[in-house]
């Protein structure tokens, strides 16, 4: 995840189980695994994102996998 701006108040981003809190700020990147490596969710990257209190927070997000994904839509039988 990657802040695209700063905020003038609030919008953070807290990791709780981690102890870990991100102030939004312009080109500011956080990775982190959502899954452990046999697969299991991984519950310390449970996060939330606290209300903007003042200004605005625009983020821009990429997902990787470890497997290849495949949505077959109604045409695709």
């Amino acid at each position: 995840m990657v802040y695209l701006n700063d905020t003038q108040q609030g919008g953070e981003t807290t990791f709780q189980k981690l102890g870990q809190t991100f102030r939004p700020t312009r080109g500011q990147g956080i990775i982190w695994h959502s899954l452990n490596p046999d697969g299991s969710p991984n519950p310390n990257t449970l996060h939330q994102a606290k209300p903007v209190q003042s200004g605005e927070k625009t983020i821009i997000t990429k997902w990787f996998r470890e497997r290849p994904t495949c949505v077959k839509t109604a045409r695709q039988g």
